[in-house]
């Protein structure tokens, strides 16, 4: 809950004031962010928070070295994609900021490996460096085929996570995403809320399908 917290106390005020020269993305994070009252803010904090606690415990399955840098990686990860999780819900920004952080923890995983795993250290940046690119190339094909329906800040961050967390954490982050977006989207849509040309933000989606991977994946 520390980074819904943060993010939304701290760094949306720093987005808002970054974008003050810009009037469009000024004015569109004034509209989004008199859409999101405090309440509901809180009550998706602590529903994702708890989400995320029960992935963790799952996740620890043991104590060992390989779990110990594992929960390091998905900390990060989840770190990342709860900020991500406020900054597109009410600014529809994904910050270049957060992709840098997954990339910079993965260097200090390859430093970890190197230290205790030098036999697998050369595989484990080749198998990283192919699944962020082929997560790149897959999204950004899917961002020409949707008519740019994916975001190129998607396809950065999503080429982050997989670089970070490897290839089954990607793909099923990526599918879950999708479907929990298409039910969201489905509902809206008979509500009347939405109709079928506008867009929702996926970052939050993300997050979601990135808490379930990890519970079908790690349990």
């Amino acid at each position: 809950m520390s980074v819904f917290i943060l993010t939304k106390k701290f760094y949306i005020p720093y987005l808002v004031a970054k974008n003050e020269g810009n009037k469009v993305n000024s004015e569109k994070t004034e509209s989004n962010l008199q859409g999101i009252s405090k309440a509901a803010f809180i009550i998706i904090a602590v529903i994702c928070s708890l989400l995320s606690a029960v992935s963790g415990y799952r996740f620890a399955g043991g104590i060992s070295v390989a779990v110990v840098s594992g929960l390091i990686i998905f900390t990060f990860a989840n770190g990342i994609l709860s900020c991500i999780f406020v900054t597109d819900m009410q600014l529809k920004i994904i910050p270049n900021a957060c992709v840098i952080v997954a990339l910079a923890a993965k260097v200090i995983s390859f430093v970890t490996d190197f230290i205790l795993y030098r036999d697998r250290f050369r595989d484990s940046i080749v198998f990283s460096f192919i699944v962020g690119a082929v997560g790149f190339i897959f999204l950004f094909v899917m961002s020409k085929i949707t008519h740019d329906g994916i975001g190129m800040g998607d396809i950065k961050l999503l080429s982050a996570i997989g670089f970070l967390c490897g290839l089954k954490t990607l793909f099923f982050t990526i599918i879950l995403a999708f479907i929990f977006a298409s039910l969201f989207s489905l509902v809206l849509i008979i509500m009347k809320k939405k109709s079928i040309k506008d867009s929702i933000p996926f970052g939050p989606m993300f997050w979601v399908g990135f808490q379930i991977a990890v519970l079908l994946l790690f349990v």
